[in-house]
């Protein structure tokens, strides 16, 4: 399991709790370095595929994503949903945790 945040120059930011069943595998079709951290992948693979990252990573995983040049943020988790992604929202600002009770 991998929790992981990480924050580029360019001002995308990702949040990630995974469990990836094969980061070697979407590391080589990703063309990225076999040492990339989950968060790292997971941008590769939004930037690579778009929303659609998700049918593409093999895994249990809720991410987050600031995309700074769409001025857009993207939540996702896989398709059977193992990990929690919470998300509150109030005057504007978002909120988001893998447990409820931080988001009280």
């Amino acid at each position: 399991d991998a929790d992981g945040l990480l924050a580029t120059p360019d001002g995308d930011v990702v949040a990630v709790d995974a469990r990836l069943d094969d980061p070697e595998g979407l590391a080589s079709q990703l063309g990225v370095t076999f040492r990339a951290s989950p968060p790292e992948l997971m941008l590769a693979a939004y930037r690579r595929w778009g929303e659609s990252f998700v049918d593409h990573v093999d895994g249990d995983f809720a991410v987050v994503i600031w995309d700074a040049k769409r001025r857009r943020m993207v939540f996702a988790r896989d398709l059977f949903g193992l990990r929690p992604l919470y998300v509150r929202e109030s005057h504007g600002t978002s909120f988001f945790a893998s447990e409820v009770d931080a988001l009280a």
